[in-house]
């Protein structure tokens, strides 16, 4: 399914920008982070709609998280 492939990168490009100083100060990533939060939050009430993308979806959520509580303190954005 193409979507699970789409969320399995979107996962790896998030794991290697996190793996960078520059995007762990970077206050558009907490944005972009903090937005992506909600918004898979949000998909996680909907998953009766979606149930093959539920699991793919809590681990990309999981993994934002995770991304936020790596975040230094922002230096721009």
């Amino acid at each position: 399914m193409a979507e699970i492939n789409s969320i399995k990168e979107l996962r790896e490009q998030l794991q290697r920008a996190m793996s960078l100083s520059k995007c762990r100060k970077c206050g558009c990533m907490e944005e972009t982070l903090k937005t992506l939060k909600i918004e898979l939050s949000k998909s996680k009430k909907d998953q009766d709609n979606f149930p093959d993308l539920f699991e793919p979806l809590s681990a990309l959520l999981n993994e934002v998280e995770n991304a936020l509580n790596k975040m230094d303190p922002i230096e721009y954005t």
